[in-house]
């Protein structure tokens, strides 16, 4: 599931500069508890945002059931 997004400029080289959301992202209440949780490996997927002639950034992770009603109801899925 996507646990966060964030949006990036028209910039040249994304994955650079996804390094600074990515990493804030880390720091905060819901992407260490999601670090914890997570099956596997949090990832992050690069896309074109045409709406906002940029690029998304999403970051996604594999939760148990249990875990996942669990963010839904803490942290809300809308993000």
């Amino acid at each position: 599931m996507i646990v966060h997004q964030f949006l990036l400029g028209d910039t040249g080289d994304p994955y650079v500069y996804a390094a600074l959301p990515i990493a804030q992202f880390e720091k905060t209440e819901k992407g260490m508890w999601v670090a914890e949780h997570a099956v596997g490996d949090v990832t992050f997927t690069i896309s074109p945002d045409y709406r906002n002639l940029g690029y998304r950034g999403d970051i996604t992770a594999v939760f148990s059931e249990e875990d996942t009603t669990y963010f839904i109801l803490k942290y809300g899925n809308d993000d």
